[in-house]
């Protein structure tokens, strides 16, 4: 069992630097698209006509793709302090019910997205 959550872990580390070289890709994209369309925009009077709606999708995705590699490393901004004045026990016990309210969050986000999206015709 230990050689399969080692094969799990491997995966899940792999899948990760993708998605993080994606959204770096995307992070370049949206910094090009930005400038390009300043300059168009205050220069030539004549700026992207897609550029916002992109930009905001990019946000979007790049947030998303970050987001299980900040999770798994444990580097997202926190409000630490009943962590610092507690015991281990109790940092324990803050954890797992920090990570279960990200669990009941992000199955309540899947649910109605995807009852959102989902159109059975």
């Amino acid at each position: 069992m230990n050689k399969f959550f080692h094969w799990l872990d491997k995966v899940s580390s792999g899948t990760n630097k993708v998605f993080i070289f994606i959204a770096s890709l995307m992070m370049a994209g949206l910094m090009i698209i930005v400038c390009v369309d300043l300059t168009l925009r205050y220069v030539f009077n004549s700026p992207l006509i897609w550029g916002t709606e992109v930009t905001e999708i990019l946000l979007l995705y790049i947030t998303f793709l970050g987001a299980a590699q900040v999770f798994r490393e444990d580097s997202h901004v926190v409000i630490d302090i009943f962590l610092v004045l507690g015991s281990a026990r109790r940092r324990k016990v803050l954890g797992l019910i920090s990570c279960a309210f990200v669990g009941i969050v992000a199955g309540i986000l899947v649910y109605y997205g995807f009852s959102t999206t989902y159109i059975i015709t």
